[in-house]
């Protein structure tokens, strides 16, 4: 979702985006996925910020990502707020248009 390319190690994820910093993901073995908003504990939560909150949208969803909210909260074409989502590996994070 958010460019750049990715690096894999045997127990890492490395990426690398023009004009960011890296992002350093470690492979956890069996990981239990936190649930949101209750539950087990979560280990992060990003906020990313669009000037396009539908094209991320459709982009999340595209990626492997789960709505967290549900699907009728708010209509996901809004230029405006939020949206809370689960990655593949059940990590919380926000989409936020700016």
């Amino acid at each position: 979702m958010l460019g750049g390319s990715i690096a894999k190690t045997a127990t890492h994820n490395f990426l690398q985006s023009d004009g960011f910093p890296v992002f350093v993901i470690q492979l956890a073995p069996g990981h239990v996925p936190p649930q949101w908003p209750e539950g087990n504990l979560q280990q992060m939560h990003v906020d990313l910020t669009t000037d396009d909150l539908a094209a991320a949208y459709r982009l999340a969803l595209e990626a492997g990502a789960r709505r967290l909210q549900p699907a009728d909260d708010v209509d996901p074409a809004s230029r405006k707020g939020g949206r809370v989502y689960a990655s593949p590996a059940g990590h919380p994070f926000c989409l936020w248009s700016v």
